[in-house]
């Protein structure tokens, strides 16, 4: 206008309407997408249509609002992520102690396909990431590891005539001989997730898939630490924090109830200080730059 240098507030011309969109509300777009395949049949018979393979997703209800939100999308509410934070910390507590059949109803609510996709996605948020993995801990490896914990230095020497003949010798008393032990450690064992659960003789953790466990968190463990050689921007759950404890919490308990095998304990101890345990490594080459565990600064 020829007079809006005169006003104090700048006029707009006039007949001149302007449309402001405000946010409302949005819905996470999933990261890939179904791959359709459609053919038309007949004109009687219709259309035809193929998903090759299905693209999974955790979905959260809400009874109160009547509607379902994906469980990555919690990043975005903070009363909704800590209320299934605590939630997730409460079934742990429930298994405290080999709650055998909690466990097993647990199964039931949380089941094996819904802890996979949690723990596998790079995308949950780092409260739940911290859930997720301490719940798969607690429904079935927990009870197990931290009895092989207890009784790592107990064992039972059974006294019987062939051991009094070793020590009929005196040169012999002050000698460690024995003629056989038993172990009080458990062996690792699971069942199959029960409904009805009458007797808890014979109940043991609910099984699961821990061999693709141990597979995952392997390969996991190797990306997370080739991906903080450098300084990590945006890592998996949010911090440092929330992409290695629970790594190398669920490492240390398959340690514990010998569910690793040599070459992961051998890859294993690479990770952690390559310069020791890494037969090729080069320190004035190739790996000049490159840290273990015990040397990143995270």
């Amino acid at each position: 206008l020829q007079n809006s240098e005169k006003h104090v507030v700048p006029q707009m011309p006039p007949r001149l309407r302007l449309q402001i969109l405000q946010p409302y509300q949005w819905c996470r777009v999933p990261n890939m997408s179904l791959k359709i395949h459609a053919l038309k049949l007949s004109d009687i018979r219709g259309w035809s249509m193929l998903a090759e393979d299905a693209v999974p997703m955790l979905a959260l209800n809400i009874p109160e609002e009547d509607r379902s939100i994906d469980v990555l999308e919690l990043i975005e509410n903070e009363k909704l992520l800590n209320f299934h934070a605590y939630t997730l910390a409460l079934y742990c507590a429930v298994c405290f102690q080999s709650n055998y059949r909690a466990a097993h109803m647990l199964c039931h609510h949380v089941g094996q396909n819904q802890l996979l996709y949690a723990i596998q996605s790079p995308y949950m948020s780092g409260p739940l990431r911290m859930g997720f993995y301490n719940l798969l801990i607690a429904l079935h490896l927990e009870s197990f590891a931290s009895t092989m914990e207890v009784t790592q230095n107990e064992f039972i020497v059974p006294l019987s005539n062939n051991l009094k003949e070793l020590y009929s010798d005196p040169a012999m008393g002050n000698s460690m001989s024995a003629t056989e032990t038993e172990s009080v450690r458990p062996l690792m064992s699971m069942s199959e997730i029960q409904d009805n659960i009458e007797t808890i003789k014979g109940l043991s953790s609910p099984e699961f898939p821990l061999d693709m466990v141990r597979e995952f968190v392997m390969q996991a463990l190797s990306d997370a630490v080739k991906s903080n050689q450098v300084h990590n921007r945006d890592p998996i759950g949010g911090s440092n924090e929330n992409l290695f404890v629970p790594l190398l919490k669920l490492v240390d308990n398959l340690l514990l109830v010998g569910w690793m095998q040599d070459d992961d304990l051998a890859k294993l101890l690479i990770m952690i200080d390559p310069e020791t345990w890494d037969p090729d490594f080069d320190k004035n080459g190739k790996d000049e730059n490159r840290k273990g565990l015990l040397n990143m600064n995270i």
